[in-house]
């Protein structure tokens, strides 16, 4: 019997040691999917990022725009994601599933894709305050 158990044991340990290397491939692939977007939407609003420089803001100001934006759109992924979960736990209960997930976990499951969307957002962000006024003024955006 018990060893059955310790079988048992260790297949669900495996398969947990998967399930979060998995996991963490997705999160890096995500990462890496925002740090990407992040760069191709500055060179989509370089021309409001010259007006705004040109009117006198300053690259911190530019910068901070930019991360808070990613932060509200990292936010509301998140609250999303709860609101979507939480309602799949609920449907798994009605089929008598015993699933549950703690306050705590929503929190560290929240702040994790927002602590990589953050430091995803972080270089593009200064990219896009660092900019040349006459370099943002000189590319053609046709």
């Amino acid at each position: 019997n018990t060893l059955l158990s310790d079988s048992m044991h260790k297949l669900v340990k495996n398969i947990s040691t998967f399930v979060v290397a998995i996991s963490s491939m997705s999160l890096v692939v995500s990462g890496l999917s925002i740090l990407n977007n992040s760069y191709a939407n500055i060179a989509m609003r370089s021309p409001e990022i010259a007006l705004r420089r040109v009117l006198g803001a300053s690259k911190k100001s530019i910068r901070n725009q930019f991360l808070v934006e990613s932060m509200i759109l990292l936010c509301c992924g998140v609250i999303i994601g709860s609101i979507l979960s939480e309602g799949i736990i609920l449907i798994l209960n009605l089929f008598k599933v015993k699933t549950a997930l703690s306050f705590l976990q929503f929190i560290v499951v929240g702040a994790v894709p927002v602590l990589i969307g953050m430091l995803a957002s972080v270089g593009p962000a200064n990219f896009a305050g660092a900019k040349n006024i006459t370099d943002l003024l000189r590319t053609d955006y046709n």
